[in-house]
């Protein structure tokens, strides 16, 4: 049986654990299966979270430095792309790279706006930035 499928009982097993009556039996087969695994799990979610933290860090410095030193847009596009995109926020990305291309196209563009807005109202760390970015911008 391979790790990923040992993974997924385990977190199954111990995930229903509280429905199960024999719960003791399920941390043991869990903690059984676990055993030579639990540093990787421990290690693979720090390192989730060290990249999602990078990225909000490098997005909001990508925005600033627009901001402040005013690139063009396509400066603006090729940054974004360059960064490390964490799964959870590849939606929002995609929103922003598509805004920024559409704004290098149209600058007045109301849907490059309106995907601005909802990555604002979605994103409350990036409130700041997107909002003077739409100000400046608009």
């Amino acid at each position: 049986m391979n790790i990923g499928r040992i993974l997924f009982l385990a977190l199954f097993l111990f995930s229903t654990s509280s429905v199960l009556a024999g719960a003791s039996l399920v941390e043991k087969i869990y903690n059984e299966a676990m055993a030579g695994t639990v540093l990787t799990v421990d290690g693979d979610a720090r390192q989730r979270l060290r990249l999602r933290d990078d990225y909000r860090r490098e997005l909001l410095e990508v925005f600033g430095e627009f901001n402040e030193n005013g690139l063009s847009y396509q400066q603006l596009e090729e940054k974004l792309l360059a960064l490390s995109v964490p799964a959870d926020f590849k939606d929002l990305h995609l929103n922003l790279v598509a805004a920024v291309a559409e704004l290098e196209k149209d600058p007045q563009e109301a849907e490059s706006k309106d995907r601005l807005e909802r990555a604002k109202n979605n994103y409350a760390w990036l409130t700041g930035v997107l909002t003077l970015f739409i100000t400046n911008n608009f």
